[in-house]
């Protein structure tokens, strides 16, 4: 990967949204609860009945609760910042640690991933970041990782040791 950065998240802070729970080899078997958790989130957010999250919000998605490594189940929580929301969501919470992480973004992906859009774009990107750790001297946490999707950028931010 061309351009990943090693940054420091000073203060931790707490996303609000919808939670599951999966694992890549269920995600990659056809019977993934991503892309479901994501229709939920995006129908949930901009409801007709009045939005719950304010417009412009960035929109983080947190993979914590990890069983192992890559290999094994975690939780995936879509939402936004805490002091985003309007009053009155009951929504699932999971505070992101302060610490070390690995940032990759769009930028640092191939040429030939160039013509993708949406999920397709992020899941290559993801593909690119565990390439990456199988030949790094850099070694992830597995404490709290996550997209951060913010206009057209997204970057995902790895906890590292």
């Amino acid at each position: 990967l061309k351009f990943m950065q090693i940054v420091e998240v000073k203060s931790g802070f707490e996303i609000c949204g919808l939670k599951t729970r999966t694992s890549n080899a269920l995600e990659m078997s056809g019977h993934g609860k991503i892309a479901a958790l994501w229709d939920k989130f995006l129908k949930f957010s901009y409801d007709e009945t009045g939005e719950i999250f304010v417009p412009q919000s960035e929109i983080y998605a947190v993979y914590h609760d990890y069983e192992s490594d890559f290999n094994g189940k975690y939780s995936l929580l879509i939402g936004v910042k805490a002091d985003t929301l309007k009053p009155g969501a009951n929504l699932e919470k999971i505070y992101v640690h302060a610490g070390r992480y690995a940032v990759f973004s769009i930028e640092d992906l191939s040429d030939e991933n160039l013509d993708a859009k949406g999920a397709d774009l992020t899941i290559a990107l993801w593909k690119a970041i565990w390439v990456n750790f199988e030949n790094s001297s850099l070694k992830r946490a597995y404490d709290t990782d996550f997209e951060l999707y913010s206009g057209d950028e997204i970057k995902i931010y790895i906890s590292i040791k």
